[in-house]
């Protein structure tokens, strides 16, 4: 399909829809079935959304900093060229995404605390499974706030955690291993 142009289409077994390079897509309070599967290759940006269906991301992905919300219940993936953005420039609640299901991150996530130097933080959920942060991927905690950012996950570092802004790792009864990985903090910043 040409640049610009988000496509539908269906095969046995379910419906893809394709956001194709060069494309912006934006879905807001939404709940998206199980039988709709998201190919983002573009620019996407998602807000207050519950996808039900596979998650496929090659492009950049954004939940916006406005307090937003969005479940990912499906099959995720990350590829390498894949960016996904939790931005948090909201003065009102903290930013979330929440993975139902453990997935490989190839590509790159950022959690971002609120630039204005407010309390408000990023938080990214696997709520089952391990998070795995390939050897090409990296998991950045940065913004301009002195709040901490949260990932609560068993984790699986193999890539690169760069901690440039405080983050928490809230993977209770669970691991984080990074023996195989690069864990890269700041300085003045922690990681707990």
């Amino acid at each position: 399909s040409p640049a610009g142009t988000v496509t539908l289409t269906s095969s046995t077994g379910g419906v893809t829809l394709t956001n194709a390079a060069g494309s912006v897509f934006n879905l807001n309070n939404a709940t998206v079935n199980a039988s709709l599967n998201i190919d983002n290759q573009g620019t996407m940006a998602l807000t207050a959304v519950t996808d039900n269906g596979a998650f496929s991301n090659s492009g950049t992905f954004t939940i916006p900093g406005v307090g937003s919300t969005v479940t990912l219940n499906g099959a995720v993936t990350n590829t390498g060229s894949g960016l996904i953005q939790l931005l948090n420039a909201g003065t009102s609640s903290s930013t979330s995404l929440t993975v139902a299901s453990g997935f490989t991150n190839d590509g790159r996530i950022e959690l971002q605390s609120a630039a204005n130097g407010g309390a408000l933080v990023s938080t990214l959920n696997v709520t089952a499974g391990t998070l795995t942060n390939s050897a090409s991927g990296t998991i950045l905690s940065y913004g301009g706030s002195t709040s901490t950012n949260v990932l609560n996950a068993q984790v699986n570092n193999l890539g690169t955690v760069q901690v440039d802004r405080g983050l928490s790792i809230t993977n209770t009864g669970r691991t984080f291993d990074t023996s195989a990985g690069t864990l890269n903090i700041a300085t003045g910043q922690t990681l707990t």
